[in-house]
């Protein structure tokens, strides 16, 4: 999802690997192409949602450079109920490459 809270912000729904594929990378190389493509859209952050009970996802997500901005009080879901931290992370800003002309 973009455009919330503004243009240039993206949100991560949700990313699922199956649990035998878990712990070989494949979800860092993932999120790393992902925001490749995010930064050549002109996206400047990218917000997520984890479950406070989910501690490696939690983890993982820090390791990809993302920071807590805040965490929920407990809310229902379905019949568990969770606390969730939000996480966002600021993207690199898009480089071009510039050409020098030898004199």
């Amino acid at each position: 999802m973009q455009h919330y809270p503004d243009d240039q912000t993206w949100w991560i729904g949700l990313m699922l690997l199956a649990p035998e594929q878990r712990g070989q990378g494949l979800g860092a190389d993932f999120y790393r192409t992902f925001e490749r493509w995010l930064v050549g859209q002109g996206g400047r952050s990218v917000s997520l949602c984890a479950i406070a009970a989910n501690a490696p996802g939690r983890q993982f997500w820090q390791r990809m450079g993302f920071e807590v901005i805040r965490k929920t009080p407990p809310r229902p879901y379905g019949n568990k109920t969770h606390e969730v931290y939000v996480f966002r992370r600021t993207l690199p800003v898009a480089q071009s490459i510039q050409f020098r002309k030898e004199p």
